[in-house]
């Protein structure tokens, strides 16, 4: 009977009896389909293109994407490990069996960041993932609207229990709540974005054995946890001391080559 109303509704628009089909054709498509589309955020570090797998792997997902946020600032020495680590965001988009038109990069200038890290080195970027999350639910729920509204979209996270304070379950929680308010209740009534952690309560270590274990050894030696864009790791920053730790801790030999 629906169906029936709506063709006489297209006839009444003076469309063409064929043009009205077409048209009802392609209504019943983006009414009926409910792919499940997951879309990996990936840093080029292992941690989230170990969750990626993990993802693809559970999930079993129809549509994979992937989002990088670049936060190269233009002339600011601090943003050098950016250029690293698209290049290994690229490789493990690939590798995972995402298409180069499913690749995006949004560029999202940290200004504020390089002048505090001019002034203290070491300064925890807060809210980094604040900002990493609303940009990427932005453009999810705007691209699932178009692509298929009664879908479901997960954004892939590779958040683990050594991260900050914007990395907690807690924090996950309500995050997903304001995607809600903020972004696709005006179309969609359902939780179509839903905020996949797989390891939000596992140590990197874990994440290393699981990579070991999984036999995806590639991944831990092609990815990106230096500071610094230099060939090989320097192995003396933060991000290279904790992904040395965390192989110790796994008891997994650690393929990465650092310059100390």
């Amino acid at each position: 009977m629906k169906k029936f109303a709506l063709i006489l509704g297209l006839q009444q628009s003076y469309l063409s009896k064929s043009d009205s089909l077409n048209l009802l054709m392609n209504y019943e498509i983006s009414c009926e389909s409910k792919r499940l589309v997951a879309y990996f955020m990936l840093s080029g570090g292992l941690d989230s293109a170990v969750a990626a797998f993990y993802a693809k792997k559970e999930l079993r997902p129809e549509i994979l994407k992937a989002i990088f946020i670049s936060r190269l600032v233009e002339g600011a020495d601090v943003h050098k490990a950016y250029l690293k680590e698209k290049l290994y965001a690229k490789m493990h988009a690939k590798w995972l069996g995402v298409s180069e038109k499913n690749f995006y990069e949004f560029k999202i200038p940290f200004s504020w960041y390089a002048d505090f890290k001019r002034k203290q080195a070491d300064i925890y970027p807060y809210g980094r993932n604040l900002v990493y999350i609303a940009v990427a639910a932005s453009f999810i729920s705007m691209d699932m609207k178009l692509f298929d509204p009664q879908g479901k979209a997960y954004l892939v996270l590779g958040f683990n229990r050594d991260d900050g304070h914007d990395a907690k379950k807690d924090f996950v929680h309500v995050m997903e709540k304001a995607i809600e308010l903020g972004t696709y209740k005006e179309y969609a009534m359902h939780k179509l974005i839903e905020l996949y952690t797989p390891f939000i309560d596992e140590h990197k270590s874990s994440i290393i054995k699981y990579a070991s274990e999984n036999k995806i050894d590639w991944v831990l030696k092609n990815s990106w946890s230096c500071y610094f864009s230099e060939d090989v790791h320097c192995g003396k920053c933060n991000g290279c001391v904790s992904r040395k730790e965390a192989f110790r801790i796994a008891g997994v030999p650690d393929p990465t080559e650092y310059k100390y």
